[in-house]
């Protein structure tokens, strides 16, 4: 039996994962993720896993403004062997740092920003070309966050 507890359960994986922010300057917030519950990089298992930091800067409708993901991955070349490109994991204990910049003088007003990380457990691309027809979500948030910006106080 194979009773390991990872990436198919969620609130397992949501709580290997610390995630804080601070604002660096008046258009610029600084995230950083640190994996602190399990003791290899997050996440782990095949290279399709991954996870994904979305910051969407929104207005007070929530139209989404700007908008950009940061990927945190192992980087496969599959054929004619397997070597590894790069990895971007997160490794047990090293936080990972993620800077999100906006125009300071905008026509429309910023509210507030929206922060998701999702845990992949397969990249949508891949799934198509291997025609797996999944019953359950392939990739599911385990982190939400929103962070109002004070326009009279950011200066915006």
């Amino acid at each position: 039996m194979h009773l390991f507890q990872g990436g198919h359960f969620p609130d397992q994986v949501t709580k290997a994962l610390k995630v804080e922010y601070q604002k660096v300057a008046v258009n610029r917030y600084r995230f950083t993720l640190t994996n602190i519950g399990t003791a290899h990089y997050l996440p782990t298992g095949t290279p399709d896993r991954h996870l994904t930091l979305e910051v969407s800067l929104v207005d007070a409708k929530g139209e989404v403004l700007k908008e950009k993901t940061y990927t945190m991955k192992r980087y496969v070349l599959w054929r004619p062997f397997i070597v590894d490109l790069r990895d971007t994991r997160l490794p047990f204990g090293e936080p990972r740092e993620y800077d999100f910049e906006f125009p300071v003088q905008r026509a429309q007003t910023p509210s507030a920003l929206e922060v998701i990380v999702r845990y992949h457990l397969l990249d949508e691309a891949r799934r198509k070309k291997i025609r797996y027809n999944n019953t359950e979500p392939i990739a599911y948030p385990i982190y939400h966050g929103t962070i109002a910006l004070d326009a009279s106080r950011d200066g915006m």
